[in-house]
């Protein structure tokens, strides 16, 4: 089984390669970005499901009760690290790095991080995309290294006794 896992990581990466070798091919091979699009979509969802399942049995045969859920997980916590991650790829990629500030709100008392019941890495890879998303957005928009930190990505996790809501936005072209 940790095979199987230390085998799916290499896979993302093949993934990569070849989606961007077909989107430079495209027009020659009658690919659709629709064709593509959903093809991505059913491939993630099957990778992120098997991923956890094999995480999940992993972790309970290791003797951790819970597994890869964290029942106190910090989502804050999880999108300060995610935004590190984000930020040292930014300065490799672009030697420029945006500024992403994580702000962190929870009902009653603020002084307490909001916590939940989930799996901390699959919310810091969702993260870590979305944040991607948004400083390549940022990057692109911005000509100058002033620019950049002018427009920072923003962060904002809230929760209440219920749920917990995390909000990225920049201020790029966007949508």
């Amino acid at each position: 089984v940790r095979a199987a896992l230390s085998r799916e990581e290499e896979l993302q990466m093949l993934v990569a390669r070849a989606m961007h070798r077909l989107n430079h091919s495209r027009q020659d091979a009658g690919f659709s970005h629709e064709f593509a699009d959903r093809w991505l979509d059913e491939f993630l969802l099957n990778w992120i499901g098997s991923r956890m399942l094999l995480s999940q049995y992993v972790a309970c045969v290791e003797g951790r009760p819970t597994g890869i859920i964290d029942p106190n997980c910090d989502p804050a916590e999880v999108c300060r690290r995610a935004a590190n991650e984000v930020q040292e790829i930014c300065d490799e990629h672009w030697q420029l790095v945006p500024s992403v500030l994580v702000e962190c709100h929870s009902a009653g008392d603020d002084r307490n991080a909001p916590r939940f019941s989930y799996i901390p890495g699959f919310l810091k890879y969702i993260i870590i995309e979305i944040l991607k998303n948004s400083c390549r957005a940022t990057l692109e928009v911005c000509r100058f290294p002033r620019e950049v930190q002018k427009r920072p990505v923003s962060v904002l996790v809230c929760a209440d006794e219920r749920r917990v809501a995390i909000r990225i936005s920049d201020r790029a072209k966007g949508i």
